[in-house]
């Protein structure tokens, strides 16, 4: 017995010390053991404050504090009570914590195995998250596989086959409070009824949600009012990992559609040609996290007059604000039908952007690979062009700047009057910003056709550049051919150099060096309003192609010109000088040399003013040569006109007081004085005739329609003269023929004249009447003589006779030697 009685003491005694030590060791024990059985499931017991009773024959569980932790989530728990198969927690804190590491090996999924729970009530749910902008309040009842929520949101939650899954009705209103809704959102989308069905696996949230919007969105646009009808019916996909918080959105079957009939665009063109319905559609899924956000493609298609797609392909959100994709456009553009004057366009084109998005100014870039224009026909009713395509590269960013390189093309075209063929230009320009650019342009035109001539062969190149809104140049032009009006040029060479503001008031200058294939060279300079032709003193036989239109048998031959212009297009007065240093030329058979000539030129007042200036001319040979020309060329309103013009002929001299430089009629009095007889005698060429003596006359010349016509001009002699008649066959047969006659007529072979007086009259075909009444006296037979006698002549028969004359004798000359 005795020692039956040590074995059962030392039972109890050590039964009571190891109740002892359970009870004081039951929290490190249950921890243990929680976090034994928990483990497979990757949660974490961390806390717990619990005391055991027995009520009414059943165990209860009271803790005070219940911490657990798990992959992405803390959960804190007060007051939670277990008995008789419910749980009641007063308090219960989630905080959700998105890894940072969702791709190492010690983060896995959240495989739940849904045990029999039982019947569970929380009082008050407070759910953090980054996702969240506050906290979210709810109460949470669960009892036989059902779970429901109160809160902003009301939904019944089913958990079958360890998922939990729901249907709820919810609007963006709702989700105001709790997540980042753009206030700029019209209330028919903030209270449009979404039906959302969720399913959640431990790791993922899956959901599918029913969407029927008709959105009005209205907004200003440069002071327009632009309304857009937005529409969009159909399913939205969304996937989320809870863990890494990626997920996709699925809009496959959710496009969107615009209506822009409401909007009108800021600009008359552009709104012209605006599409009626734009239709967005995202093919694949779109996948997003808190860093990003992205898109494998977008869609965009114009539906309307205007009709194209849009791909925009790669586009990717970043969390730092950055927007990056690649796009690519093929539109046909129809502008609206009351735009008459508008034409289809065809565009295409592809390229990158990138915009970011952050505080301060937004940044972006741009490219364009192959971007192309074209149309059949542009016209308007003062213009066309037709068969116009452009080709270019572009890049551009807002921090580094950008650079084009372009290439325009057009078959023909017109403006007004004015037709032109083959056209083609290139353009390359580099800009660090849009208010400063450089580059150069190329052009060349087939041909180009005005009312007043054509160009054939023209091609213009310029280097450029803006600065200050400035536009400066410095290039070349050629012109193969250039025919205006009775004019024919060609190999034409032109370089200019321009600073042009492109700002009120519109006022720059610009320089232009010009010369032709024979040497021609001169300058036109503009200063604001005020315009300068410089042509430098140079070789006159240069103009010579200028003046054979006008006067095909001028030859300049010798001398220089020199000349300036200055025009002001203000008060469109012209104020120019003219200098003409010894200049020879040769006109059919006319012969001038030694012309000198500076004066200055004005015009003002609808009429061309010239003061007073020297005109002087060494010779005119028309076959009769005079000499020693002198003048005063002048100009008013009255006209032009030289005066006192003067000059030695015969071996006497000329004045002509007045004669007017136009095709008005007017009259005229020439004034000869002194001529030589024997010279003037010598005219007619008649051997064995000698007069000697000096001829004055007063000749009134008539001149009109570029005709001239002498009536009643007078001629007489000054001071003594000689007739001498000898070895003339032609007087010796009419004396023989006259017997009657032969001795009064045999006085004239030598006769002292004393006076010799005449009527001059001239034809306008150039016949010549002379009615001439001679008095003298024959020494040898001592007898007075009175004649009469009338000659009949074509004088221009006769200049031109004296001029082949010596023309024959300057060949045999030049033969002989």
């Amino acid at each position: 017995m005795k020692a039956a009685f040590k074995w059962v003491s030392g039972i109890l005694i050590a039964g009571l010390i190891i109740i002892a030590l359970v009870y004081s060791f039951r929290h490190p024990l249950a921890f243990s053991l929680a976090n034994h059985y928990l483990k497979p499931y990757q949660l974490s017991l961390d806390c717990l404050e619990f005391s055991l009773s027995r009520e009414n024959g059943s165990w209860q569980i009271d803790a005070k504090q219940l911490c657990l932790s798990g992959p992405g989530f803390v959960l804190d728990g007060q007051q939670v009570i277990y008995a008789s198969n419910s749980l009641q927690i007063a308090k219960l804190a989630i905080t959700h914590q998105p890894s940072t590491a969702a791709n190492k090996a010690d983060q896995q999924p959240l495989r739940w195995q849904i045990p029999t729970l039982p019947s569970v009530s929380i009082a008050a749910l407070n759910l953090q998250s980054p996702m969240l902008r506050q906290p979210l309040e709810l109460a949470v009842h669960y009892d036989k596989g059902e779970l429901r929520l109160d809160g902003p949101w009301q939904a019944a939650v089913a958990l079958t086959d360890n998922q939990a899954q729901a249907q709820i009705n919810w609007s963006l209103t709702s989700l105001a409070d709790y997540f980042p809704i753009p206030d700029s959102l019209p209330p028919e989308l903030l209270n449009t009824v979404i039906q959302s069905q969720v399913s959640f696996d431990g790791q993922f949230v899956t959901s599918q949600h029913n969407l029927a919007l008709q959105i009005p969105y209205q907004h200003n646009v440069k002071d327009q009012r632009c309304l857009l009808l937005l529409a969009a019916q159909g399913t939205l996909g969304l996937s989320l990992d809870i863990l890494s918080l990626q997920g996709q959105a699925d809009l496959t079957a959710l496009p969107l559609s615009i209506a822009l009939q409401q909007c009108p665009l800021p600009y008359a063109m552009a709104d012209a040609y605006k599409p009626e319905q734009l239709q967005i559609n995202l093919p694949l899924p779109v996948a997003f996290s808190l860093q990003q956000l992205s898109t494998p493609r977008l869609h965009a298609e114009f539906k309307g007059n205007s009709a194209g797609q849009l791909r925009v392909t790669d586009l990717l959100w970043q969390q730092s604000g950055k927007l990056t994709g690649r796009y690519q456009l093929d539109s046909h553009l129809t502008p609206d039908a009351r735009q008459a004057k508008l034409f289809p366009l065809a565009m295409q084109g592809m390229g990158d952007f990138a915009l970011q998005f952050s505080a301060g100014q937004p940044q972006y870039q741009l490219t364009g690979q192959a971007w192309q224009v074209s149309a059949e026909r542009w016209k308007d009713p003062d213009w066309q062009v037709d068969a116009l395509k452009l080709n270019a590269d572009f890049t551009y960013s807002s921090v580094q700047g950008g650079e084009v390189n372009a290439q325009a093309a057009v078959a023909a075209g017109h403006f007004k009057d004015n037709r032109f063929s083959n056209l083609s230009a290139s353009l390359f320009g580099r800009s660090a910003d849009l208010a400063s650019v450089r580059g150069h342009l190329d052009l060349s035109v087939d041909k180009f056709v005005a009312p007043q001539g054509q160009a054939n062969g023209l091609h213009h190149q310029h280097q450029f550049s803006l600065q200050d809104a400035v536009y400066s140049l410095t290039g070349t032009s050629q012109i193969k051919e250039l025919q205006a009006d009775k004019w024919k040029l060609a190999d034409i060479g032109l370089s200019h150099t321009a600073a042009m503001p492109l700002t009120e008031p519109l006022q720059g200058t610009s320089s232009h060096s010009w010369q032709l294939s024979s040497g021609l060279h001169g300058t036109i300079e503009q200063v604001q309003e005020q315009i300068m032709l410089t042509l430098p003193a140079q070789s006159a036989s240069k103009f010579t192609a200028l003046a054979r239109p006008l006067l095909p048998e001028l030859t300049f031959t010798q001398g220089k010109f020199a000349g300036t212009a200055k025009y002001n297009l203000n008060n469109q007065v012209l104020m120019a000088t003219l200098g003409i240093d010894s200049l020879s030329l040769s006109y059919q058979d006319y012969l001038v040399n030694d012309i000198n000539l500076a004066t200055e030129v004005n015009w003002h007042s609808g009429s061309l003013h010239l003061p007073p200036a020297r005109l002087n001319i060494g010779s005119v040979n028309a076959g009769l040569e005079i000499t020693d020309i002198s003048g005063e060329l002048m100009g008013d309103e009255q006209g032009m006109r030289v005066e006192t013009l003067s000059g030695k002929v015969l071996d006497g001299t000329f004045l002509l007081p007045k004669a007017m430089l136009s095709d008005k009629p007017q009259q005229v009095t020439l004034h000869l004085k002194n001529l030589d007889a024997k010279q003037l005698a010598s005219l007619g060429k008649d051997a064995g005739i000698e007069v000697r003596g000096r001829i004055s006359a007063d000749v009134p010349i008539q001149l009109a329609d570029r005709h001239i016509e002498v009536q009643g001009g007078r001629l007489y002699n000054e001071g003594p003269a000689k007739l001498l008649i000898y070895d003339n066959q032609a007087f010796e047969d009419l004396l023989a023929s006259q017997p009657t006659l032969a001795p009064s007529l045999s006085a004239l072979k030598n006769m002292d004249i004393s006076s010799v007086t005449s009527k001059v009259d001239l034809k306008p075909d150039g016949w010549l009447n002379l009615e001439m009444k001679i008095k003298g006296h024959n020494p040898g037979q001592k007898q007075d003589v009175n004649f009469n006698y009338s000659h009949e002549e074509n004088l221009f028969t006769l200049f031109r006779a004296l001029q082949l004359g010596d023309e024959v004798q300057k060949k045999v000359q030049e033969k002989i030697k």
